[in-house]
């Protein structure tokens, strides 16, 4: 049975970034515990804050304060 291109590209991404979860947990990057799927939802929600901030500010700095905070909680 042939899928849908879009199911089929879908699940290939899916494979790639279960595969991308696993080698930054094996090389120490996340923690073996972290969720990665409720880490991307925390970060684009995160961003797009930071980005209605620095319009709001007309300054870069709260994408900074942002990304530095994430990649900070992220550290194993």
């Amino acid at each position: 049975k042939t899928q849908h291109p879009v199911v089929d590209l879908n699940r290939k991404k899916t494979n790639k970034r279960n595969k991308d979860s696993k080698t930054a947990k094996a090389a120490g990057e996340l923690a073996p515990q972290q969720d990665c799927k409720a880490l991307a939802a925390f970060f684009w929600i995160g961003w797009e804050g930071a980005v209605l901030r620095a319009k709001l500010e007309r300054s870069a700095a709260p994408l900074a304060v942002f990304a530095e905070g994430f990649f900070a909680s992220i550290r194993t």
